[in-house]
């Protein structure tokens, strides 16, 4: 079936937020590649939300529902979480590195 492409926006926007609470601490990401089971998945999902109170919102430039958007979209269908932890891996792992470089963006 796939993740629907409107759902996409929603995955870029936790995936901008994984990056940037893993900005002091890249264990977070390191855990999120490493969940096996749906069980870590959501552990990891708590540590994030956990870090975003921390995050100056409006600096940080997040949607922190977006949060609340993925919750909703994996409870729909749970066999698909495995596909969305990758989608957000990647998108993390690119706003991580454009964080990186002062918010170059290289294409």
């Amino acid at each position: 079936m796939g993740i629907p492409k409107e759902s996409l926006n929603s995955i870029k926007s936790v995936g901008n937020i994984i990056a940037k609470v893993s900005k002091n601490n890249l264990s977070i990401l390191y855990k999120l590649d490493k969940t096996k089971k749906i069980e870590d998945f959501w552990s990891v999902l708590r540590e994030v939300s956990r870090k975003l109170v921390g995050l100056d919102l409006e600096k940080a430039k997040v949607r922190p529902t977006a949060l609340d958007e993925l919750i909703q979209l994996i409870k729909e269908d749970e066999t698909q979480w495995k596909e969305i932890r990758d989608l957000l891996i990647v998108y993390a792992s690119m706003y991580y590195a454009i964080g990186s470089r002062g918010g170059q963006k290289n294409e």
